[in-house]
């Protein structure tokens, strides 16, 4: 148990629950706007899914094959130099939600990155804005890695200057490992103060082999796909939903962006 500040763990052991974290958060990977193959950034998010994932794209008609490899070699460059994001909105339960697919790499082999970081305790904690919280761990592999969590995790909200609460999420959270990943799936099912409406999702790290310069070099890749709605605050009554949109999603790509580069600084000064 780890409890680092007021915000206590408020949600119980529920095998229920966990049994759901996965179904749930595979939904990301398939969860995009009727138009994602004329949308241009729904279209590069679903690139980036499918190829991070290793995952055929076998649902594209044969005039966006070509479209897909074209795309998915300029999103692969790219992410040489940068991190990159693509956002957008999307439905959920017959709401409007957000969607953020991201990714970026930090100049580390995997396995060194695994001897500093262990993504399953120390992914939430480390999020630029994280104001405490507290997580319990209920299950582990037989090679002693963490399986199963229930995580309270409070953020700074970006929108607090329009009235909005701190970012108040309470998940339950499963672990995949593979031999060149790891993955954390996420799943909120409380919101003490309100703030988040649904949030789920995952992380992957994942082992990376970058050409530069023709000399192959082994990186880390993160790579976020979540989906969320959380309180903008007086936003919500000041502004119709067509202007709060792109409103939100450019500072979600400014958050999740800014995640990656936290894990970089904290990874890359140790």
């Amino acid at each position: 148990m780890t409890n680092e500040s007021k915000f206590e763990l408020n949600i119980d052991m529920d095998m229920n629950q966990y049994n759901e974290v996965i179904s749930t958060c595979s939904l990301v990977d398939r969860n995009f706007p009727s138009d994602y193959l004329t949308a241009q950034r729904a279209f590069e998010a679903y690139v980036l899914i499918t190829s991070m994932n290793n995952v055929q794209a076998l649902d594209l008609p044969k005039n966006r094959l070509k479209e897909y490899n074209k795309v998915r070699n300029q999103l692969y460059s790219k992410i040489e130099t940068t991190d990159v994001s693509r956002t957008f909105a999307s439905r959920y339960k017959e709401d409007v939600g957000y969607r953020e697919v991201t990714a970026g790499l930090i100049d580390i082999p995997f396995s060194d990155f695994l001897n500093t970081f262990e993504p399953a305790l120390d992914w939430g904690k480390n999020l630029v804005g994280y104001s405490g919280g507290e997580l319990v761990v209920d299950e582990k592999n037989s090679d002693g890695q963490v399986v199963l969590l229930r995580e309270r995790m409070v953020l700074a909200n970006p929108w607090y200057i329009l009235g909005a609460p701190v970012a108040d999420m309470s998940k339950y959270e499963k672990m995949q490992y593979e031999e060149d990943s790891v993955k954390v799936n996420w799943m909120v099912t409380k919101s003490a103060d309100g703030s988040v409406f649904f949030d789920f999702g995952y992380v992957l790290f994942k082992r990376y082999f970058s050409d530069e310069g023709g000399n192959r070099q082994e990186k880390t890749l993160v790579f976020f796909n979540s989906l969320l709605k959380t309180t903008t605050g007086y936003m919500e009554k000041l502004l119709p939903k067509s202007m709060q949109i792109p409103i939100v999603l450019k500072i979600m790509t400014y958050m999740f962006t800014g995640y990656i580069k936290n894990y970089r600084r904290i990874i890359l000064e140790k």
